[in-house]
């Protein structure tokens, strides 16, 4: 049997930091010597996905103001990943125009649960009160 496609996985740790990040970028160039079809799949860096779970737990309190650390903290982590490894001075800039258009769509995507999670408490609120009644 011919090797055709490999899938490779990397969790949060694998590609937690620039010299992770540099590990598992020599690992796929090593597997597409051997492979002519590589797919990767990676979770989200180290501490990312708390950044966005605290993201979703702010808008649904309604705390819209305190969204902006997490962009900030979610751009230099990206930002400085991207520094360390794309040489190419046009495409680390093209890379961090997309990586500030992903953040500023999960922003707006908060903006808008808070915006759908306000009136559903108001009126769980009143139901809970009619129940109690």
């Amino acid at each position: 049997m011919s090797k055709q496609t490999l899938v490779m996985k990397f969790g949060g740790t694998s590609v937690g930091s620039v010299n992770a990040l540099r590990n598992v970028t020599q690992i796929v160039k090593d597997a597409r010597k051997e492979y002519p079809r590589v797919v990767v799949i990676t979770s989200a860096m180290s501490g990312v996905t708390n950044i966005l779970l605290d993201c979703a737990s702010l808008a649904v309190q309604g705390k819209i103001d305190r969204l902006q650390d997490a962009e900030s903290a979610l751009k230099e982590k990206h930002f400085a990943a991207a520094d360390a490894l794309i040489k190419d001075e046009k495409l680390r800039e093209a890379t961090k125009q997309e990586i500030n258009a992903l953040i500023l769509s999960s922003s707006i995507c908060a903006r808008q649960l808070q915006c759908w999670v306000k009136p559903a408490r108001a009126h769980w609120m009143q139901s809970l009160h009619w129940v109690k009644g």
